[in-house]
């Protein structure tokens, strides 16, 4: 059997029929509701973008959200480890090439969201910048949750386009 992507309206239906149980298992793991849905939104792209067999979909995007719920919970205790042992300096100013690198992408990611519709670059900058739920950029922007997780989404996959397109 051949496997391809998955069509929206598989998307879609995965989305509103099973999206709680995703939320559930990475907030068990992480223990913050924003962390989970910040995870679960990246495993979607993550299984979005490939090809999957569509009878295994809710399978694999589960176990997408436990490895990128596992990475986020160690790496998140790593910091900290390294931050209280006093290896990393979190005031040390950083080197020039450093910032000069952190601008590029800056300015990369601008001229990516600027191309962008209007409502899509307004979604994400309320998820991603302002930090407000699915709920909340539904309301601001008169759309479903849904569609504000659609809208979001959109803008990831474009700006993921976009960079990637230049690092090569």
């Amino acid at each position: 059997m051949a496997l391809r992507p998955p069509s929206d309206d598989e998307s879609v239906w995965l989305y509103r029929n099973r999206r709680s149980e995703l939320l559930a298992t990475a907030e068990a793991i992480v223990g913050c509701s924003a962390t989970a849905e910040d995870l679960v939104q990246e495993s979607w792209i993550r299984w979005d973008s490939k090809s999957y067999d569509p009878a295994q979909a809710f399978l694999i995007v589960r176990r997408i959200v436990r490895n990128l719920a596992f990475d986020w919970r160690r790496r998140t205790k790593l910091e900290r480890d390294f931050v209280e042992s006093g290896l990393i300096n979190t005031a040390a100013e950083p080197d020039p090439e450093r910032i000069h690198l952190a601008r590029e992408g800056l300015r990369r990611a601008d001229a990516a969201l600027a191309e962008l519709p209007n409502r899509t670059r307004q979604a994400f900058e309320l998820r991603r910048v302002h930090g407000l739920s699915f709920e909340e950029v539904g309301a601001r922007l008169g759309v479903s949750n849904q569609r504000a997780h659609q809208l979001v989404r959109n803008a990831l996959l474009h700006l993921d386009r976009r960079l990637t397109d230049h690092e090569t």
